[in-house]
């Protein structure tokens, strides 16, 4: 269980060097100082807040479109679909993580040119869960339900519709793949993506309170 542990650690570091990485290459040394400074905050220590949703897919899905062209979206299920389009000029900005993939999450990538503009990342078990998301809050599987979340967009292309675009296709592919309702988490204190995804009618249904000390959180209260 510990050595399961540190290795989930390891790639999590790793995830979030390429992740700074990303937003120096795409955003700019003030970009990235900003995401660094708001990042160490909450990981040394910070008191948080999340909010958990869940989207019944039956009925009519709205859908949203990007605002920009010259955009795809890759639904990638395997490691091999992954590999086939780098080979072919697709570019992840390196964070898209290889061994998420293999642990079975799904990427929904939207690229710009075959640049990478958004990514937001669904699990359709228990196992691959805990990479889209560590909170513990219940999903279940086993009574078609999915989760949803790890989105992250190139600040090149912020505002563009692309997070919206993404979710549009996310409902559509678990609903077309017979899941009743997607789980997802949003901080209390991100009201650009509460917004967001508000346009899908979303329900609250939990809510999480827990202090964060670097790699461990403490649940305070669990409503």
């Amino acid at each position: 269980m510990r050595e399961q542990r540190a290795v989930h650690i390891i790639d999590k570091i790793d995830e979030l060097i390429k992740v700074a990485k990303f937003n120096l290459h795409n955003g700019g040394i003030f970009l990235f100082l900003n995401k660094s400074f708001s990042f160490l905050r909450k990981f040394l220590l910070s008191y948080e807040v999340v909010y958990i949703y869940e989207k019944q897919l039956n009925g009519k899905l709205v859908e949203f479109f990007p605002k920009i062209e010259n955009v795809t979206l890759e639904i990638i299920k395997n490691v091999d679909q992954y590999r086939t389009l780098i080979k072919n000029g697709y570019d992840f900005g390196s964070i898209v993580n290889e061994n998420w993939i293999k642990e079975g999450t799904i990427p929904f990538c939207v690229f710009v040119n075959k640049e990478l503009g958004h990514v937001t990342w669904v699990a359709l078990d228990g196992k691959a869960k805990n990479y889209v998301d560590e909170l513990p809050y219940e999903v279940d599987f086993f009574n078609s339900a999915a989760t949803s979340g790890g989105s992250k967009t190139n600040p090149k292309y912020a505002r563009k519709g692309l997070y919206l675009f993404a979710y549009s296709n996310i409902f559509k592919f678990l609903k077309e793949n017979n899941k009743k309702k997607d789980i997802f988490a949003i901080n209390k204190d991100n009201t650009i993506s509460q917004n967001a995804l508000a346009k899908f009618d979303p329900r609250k249904i939990h809510e999480i309170s827990y202090i964060n000390f670097c790699w461990w959180r403490y649940i305070i209260k669990d409503k």
